[in-house]
């Protein structure tokens, strides 16, 4: 997973890296926003090996902490902080 494909293709030398020795496909690799919304199932953390490149895209930023908070609150974790 990361943050846009085409960033990736770029700079992401750890995942470039795997494409080059055949360990992995562009095919494979999804972007964050997919996951988040759904386009993309996540699959069972137990059998599977997920590794996210970031490089820090504001989006990214913003979709992981909405998705954080969103698992938080379902699952009662947390404590919620007046700021106003």
């Amino acid at each position: 997973v990361c943050d846009e494909k085409e960033q990736s293709r770029a700079e992401s030398g750890n995942l470039l890296w795997a494409i080059a020795h055949g360990i992995i496909t562009w095919d494979r690799v999804e972007e964050l926003g997919d996951v988040v919304v759904g386009r993309v199932p996540v699959p069972d953390f137990k059998d599977a090996t997920i590794l996210f490149a970031s490089h820090g895209l504001a989006t990214t930023d913003v979709a992981m902490t909405a998705k954080t908070y969103e698992l938080a609150q379902q699952q009662g974790l947390g404590t919620e902080i007046n700021l106003g």
